[in-house]
Formats: C-alpha cells, sequence, structure tokens
C-alpha cells in the first residue's frame, strides 16, 4: 500500500515538475497556502507559552523560532494532496498549493535551516 502511494507522488511530482509554469500560475494562492502553513506552525508552537506559564521554561525563544522555521514538510502533503478525489472541482489548485509549499519548504525552509540555528546561538561545534 505504501508502496503504491509512493510511486504516485513520485510518478505525479515527475509530470508536476515539467509544469512549473502551473506552479506559477498559481502563484498567489501557493504563497497564501505559505503563509498560512506558516502562520499555523507559529500559532502551534509558540502559543502554549502563552498560555501555560510552565510551559515558558520548555523551551527557549530561539528553539521555538527553530522550530516554527523547521517545520519542513514533504511527502505526506504530496500523497495527501494527490488522494483527494478526481471529481473535486479545485483539485488541480490544490495539488499546485500543496507542491508550492513543499517546494518552499525544501528548498527556502532546508537551505536556511542551518543559518537560522546558528543565528539563534543553537549550534554546538563539538
Amino acid at each position: 500500500m505504501k508502496r503504491s502511494w509512493f510511486l504516485r507522488a513520485g510518478t505525479a511530482a515527475i509530470a508536476f515538475s515539467g509544469s512549473l509554469a502551473t506552479l506559477y500560475a498559481q502563484l498567489g494562492p501557493v504563497v497564501v497556502s505559505i503563509l498560512a502553513v506558516l502562520g499555523s506552525r507559529a500559532i502551534v508552537v509558540l502559543g502554549p507559552p502563552l498560555l501555560y506559564s510552565r510551559a515558558k521554561l520548555a523551551m527557549t525563544g530561539a528553539e521555538r523560532g527553530v522550530l516554527v522555521w523547521g517545520g519542513l514538510r514533504g511527502a505526506l502533503t504530496i500523497t495527501l494532496a494527490l488522494a483527494l478525489p478526481t471529481s473535486l472541482p479545485q483539485r488541480p489548485l490544490l495539488i499546485a498549493m500543496a507542491f508550492g509549499v513543499v517546494l518552499f519548504s525544501l528548498v527556502v525552509q532546508g537551505i536556511t535551516l542551518p543559518f537560522v540555528v546558528r543565528r539563534a546561538g543553537l549550534a554546538h561545534v563539538d
């Protein structure tokens, strides 16, 4: 079962990668989805310390910042988007948004995460 989904996701990724113009054409919704993902991640990571005083002791602000930025997404996002029913009218848009979020996550967040960790003072050189 897992293999078939990953095979399907891989096939769709190959088909989609030949059409980055499709992603660019949906740039507005893709940017909105990226901001929504980052915003919801910030709420989930930064919210509990505001609600519970004990939660403030669990992590430093720098650690929480790295958690917000480092919430990388990938295969599961694409797999869930591809699992949407083909009869869904907005399916192509939702798939483009999923690919856009994953692309942003892997390229922008993935490349900049080491810098964010160093900037936050959390990199330990042994």
